[in-house]
This record gives C-alpha cells, sequence and structure tokens, in this order.
C-alpha cells in the first residue's frame, strides 16, 4: 500500500480511554444516534421499528446495565454496557462522530484514517503542532471521553495485531504483531470439542498471520512461533499442526483469483445446534440431514465441564484471600478498575473468565 504524500508525514494511533465506561448516554448523544439513522435510513433493516422505537430502546438498553458479583446485582451509573450486543454500533457512531466535529472545529483532518472501534490508524501530513490541534478538539466533544495517542518507536507503530512501518520512499509497510502479554494458549487438542474446532484453530490463525504480513518471508518467524506454541502450550501433534498450516496456505494461493471467478457457495437455510458427544455423532447427523435433502450447517456445542460443575459445589467453602475480603472468586462476566500503585494510573477492563484465573493471569505477567 501507497499513500500519497505519505513521504512527508507521520503515523500515529490513536485510542478512546476506558472506552465503554465513559461514553457518553445523554440526550445530546442519543441526537447523534438519531441523525446516523435518519441519514442511513435506506440502509439500515429497521425490521418494521421507526426512529422513535429504535431511540426508546436503546435508551431503555443503556440506562438499564446490570453487573452481578456474587450474590449482588450493581447498576452501572456511567458509560454503557460492554457485555451488550448494541453497545460496539453504538461505540463505533459516536466515535467516528467525534472525528468528524474535531475535522469541522479545526479545518483539519489526517490524509488518511482507518477505525476499529476504539482505535484508529492515522497518516498525519500537517504538523505536529496541528495534530496536537485535532486531539485537543477531540477531546472537547465529550466531556468524559479522553482519546490518546502513541507515536512510531524506531519508525514502527504497534496498531491492533499488526505492525506498521511507514518507509522514506512513501511505501507502508506490516507485518504481524502480537502483544508480549499474550499468553500463546489455544483451545486445547484433548479438548472435548469438536475436531473441525480444532483444525480451524490452526488454520484461521495461519492464515491471519499470512495476511498480516506484506511480505510472505515476514510471516515465517511467527508462523514458526504459532507451530511452538499449538505444540508445547496446548498439547497439538507436531505432524497434525504442519499438515493443516500447509493445507490452509495452499488454499490461500487457490483463492488468489478475481472476484468474478470466485465461485459463490450456497447459504445455508438453516443452522442446526447439536451437543458435541463425540465425531462419529456429529458424521452421523450430518450425514441423515444431507440424506435428508436439508440445505443445514451443522454447528457443534460443547456442553460445561466437569471442572466448572464441581466448582459450583464447592465454592461455598472456598477459603482464598478473594472470597474471605468479601469478594466471590468464581465471579464471572464482570468489569473491574486496576489501580496503579506507582503511578496512580486506573485501567478499566472486563473479563468472561472466573475473578481469581484473571488475578492469576495478571499475576504472571507481572511477574
Amino acid at each position: 500500500m501507497t499513500v500519497p504524500n505519505s513521504a512527508d508525514g507521520f503515523q500515529v494511533s490513536l485510542d478512546v480511554e476506558n472506552m465503554y465506561s465513559t461514553l457518553p448516554t445523554d440526550d445530546r448523544a442519543l441526537n447523534v444516534i438519531k441523525s446516523y439513522i435518519e441519514k442511513n435510513n435506506d440502509q439500515i433493516n429497521m425490521l418494521g421499528f421507526s426512529t422513535s422505537h429504535i431511540l426508546s430502546m436503546s435508551e431503555f438498553v443503556l440506562s438499564h446495565t446490570y453487573i452481578k458479583s456474587g450474590n449482588k446485582f450493581y447498576l452501572q451509573k456511567r458509560g454503557i454496557g460492554t457485555g451488550s450486543h448494541s453497545s460496539g454500533a453504538y461505540a463505533e457512531i459516536l466515535v467516528d462522530h467525534t472525528y468528524k466535529v474535531a475535522s469541522q472545529k479545526t479545518n483539519l483532518q489526517p490524509e488518511f484514517i482507518a477505525t476499529y472501534v476504539d482505535d484508529a490508524w492515522l497518516l498525519w501530513t500537517s504538523s505536529l503542532e496541528d495534530f496536537e490541534k485535532y486531539k485537543d478538539a477531540l477531546n472537547s466533544v465529550w466531556q468524559s471521553v479522553n482519546f490518546t495517542y502513541e507515536m512510531p518507536v524506531s519508525g514502527k507503530l504497534n496498531f491492533l495485531d499488526l505492525t506498521v512501518e511507514l518507509m522514506k520512499t512513501g511505501e507502508i509497510t506490516h507485518q504481524h504483531y502480537q502483544k508480549p502479554t499474550d499468553s500463546g494458549r489455544y483451545l486445547h487438542h484433548e479438548a472435548h470439542c469438536s475436531h473441525i474446532t480444532k483444525t480451524n484453530i490452526i488454520r484461521s490463525e495461519t492464515r491471519r498471520i499470512i495476511r498480516n504480513c506484506k511480505y510472505k518471508e515476514d510471516s515465517w518467524p511467527h508462523l514458526e512461533t504459532l507451530k511452538q506454541n499449538l505444540v508445547s502450550k496446548s498439547g497439538y501433534p507436531t505432524k497434525s499442526v504442519t499438515a493443516h498450516m500447509l493445507q490452509a496456505m495452499e488454499q490461500m494461493e487457490k483463492r488468489d483469483l478475481t472476484d468474478s471467478q470466485k465461485p459463490t457457495a450456497p447459504s445455508p437455510d438453516y443452522v442446526l445446534k447439536i451437543p458435541y458427544i463425540n465425531e462419529g455423532f456429529t458424521r452421523k447427523v450430518s450425514s441423515t440431514v444431507k440424506k435428508a435433502g436439508i440445505n443445514a450447517r451443522i454447528v457443534t456445542q460443547a456442553g460445561r465441564s466437569v471442572k466448572s460443575l464441581i466448582s459450583e459445589k464447592t465454592k461455598k467453602t472456598c477459603d482464598c484471600e478473594l472470597c474471605k475480603s468479601g469478594n466471590d472468586c468464581f465471579t464471572s462476566h464482570f468489569v473491574y478498575q486496576a489501580d496503579c500503585n506507582t503511578c496512580g494510573n486506573q485501567y478499566i477492563g472486563a473479563s468472561r473468565r472466573p475473578l481469581k484465573n484473571r488475578l492469576r493471569s495478571t499475576k504472571a505477567v507481572l511477574d
């Protein structure tokens, strides 16, 4: 990818600090949603609802977000819920609106911008002082929303799962990036789960790494790391990992066709969810459905693990430090705030894992 005038500019990434817990839900914010719906009404499937219906339902959802901790429920008074299906769309509309308002206020805008919810990658061809004005304008749109930014280190900038480098020639190169805190663990090979699910992990991760690298040779070290992690940390046989990675690469080469040449697979009429018992049972159901002439996609769902069932029965007798302090260490799907004892900064995050597991993994990273 080469962007015009990029040789005279610099790249920078923006991030909304604690986005979900700071986004406004007042009348002004809802008016932004209303304007967006009215502007894009012909492109949105309203499912028979009017704009006022959508706004009324949105307002109700935004003001009735509850968090459970142990046996107590808490009403979220600030921001939006991280687990709500509507939160992502709501956040993207408000954040995109913020970029537009900042450009109108300053009469400045980036040469190129790519956004993903609260993250944005910018190519800025004006001066650093102009960028500071633009950033200050972003932070002035909403009182509670704060944008932070990162500049390149040695010409390279980590953005989402990419490391982006802006060359002096104006060319933009990129390769795969994995956070240092990444555990490298995947669904274990011995897990009671469909074989297809496990092989898809290998193939999808292989494809993701290759697509993230502009030049194929840059992907080899990342693919080797993936292979080692699957084998050493998740128990996959080396031979199986190698075979599925090679198959994924071959499929990618075969799919390098124009859109007109690509065959379009028929969409399934139904999605049939069945419990995962074993591979034989899954094949038998698939064969029966196919023979019956039903165009359906079979999706297997793993049941609850024995560990979770045992944990539920024993959690009341847990005597760990968390439970002694009045917290339930088995609480999952929660929002938390972490305070740094050194600098005083705060971090607000969310986790689906049990509280004790989240704290254990955080301690492992700090150690």
